[in-house]
């Protein structure tokens, strides 16, 4: 009797251990018609947004909990993009926003040539019934390009706003 119920603690538990998302190798492309509904959190992104066309849907684990979209508008030959992720913040600990900001901020310098000089400050953003806190940081990629970024804590979840551009100042990005 007792080694049934340690056998089956055990199996609940290994069980439980694969029952969390897992990533993918690669991400998946998820096809749309229109808008998408991230299934989780029932947030939806639309096929268009203030004028930018919704180019991809990503998964980037099996449950498609952590997913990305990707709007672009094209001015000439200038393009402005916007990236918006959405994704389980897991375990809450101490320090995960900061810790979740500085790792996306660090993903940008390491893709960028000069290094990283960025203005960052803290962000909130207040709905009808929650309010989200955040870190922005804004960024000269080159010479034409300005990157911003913006990483929300919504409760169990982040949201993650990455916008560059070739054409907008950072009051274009910011309104």
């Amino acid at each position: 009797m007792k080694l049934k119920l340690i056998f089956s603690i055990s199996l609940i538990l290994i069980i439980s251990l694969f029952a969390k998302a897992q990533p993918r190798a690669n991400p998946k492309k998820i096809k749309t018609n229109g808008s998408y509904v991230h299934g989780a959190t029932r947030t939806t992104f639309p096929d268009v947004l203030f004028g930018y066309m919704q180019k991809s849907v990503y998964s980037f684990d099996k449950k498609d909990l952590d997913v990305g979209v990707t709007y672009e508008k094209q001015y000439g030959n200038k393009c402005t993009t916007i990236s918006i992720y959405i994704y389980p913040a897991n375990d809450g600990t101490e320090n995960r926003l900061r810790n979740e900001y500085l790792n996306a901020l660090q993903a940008i310098a390491n893709h960028s040539k000069n290094g990283l000089d960025a203005t960052q400050f803290p962000v909130k953003f207040t709905g009808e019934k929650y309010s989200c806190n955040g870190f922005k940081a804004q960024t000269n990629l080159s010479e034409n390009d300005l990157s911003q970024l913006t990483v929300y804590e919504c409760g169990t979840w982040f949201l993650k706003v990455r916008i560059t551009s070739g054409l907008l100042d950072t009051t274009g990005m910011s309104g």
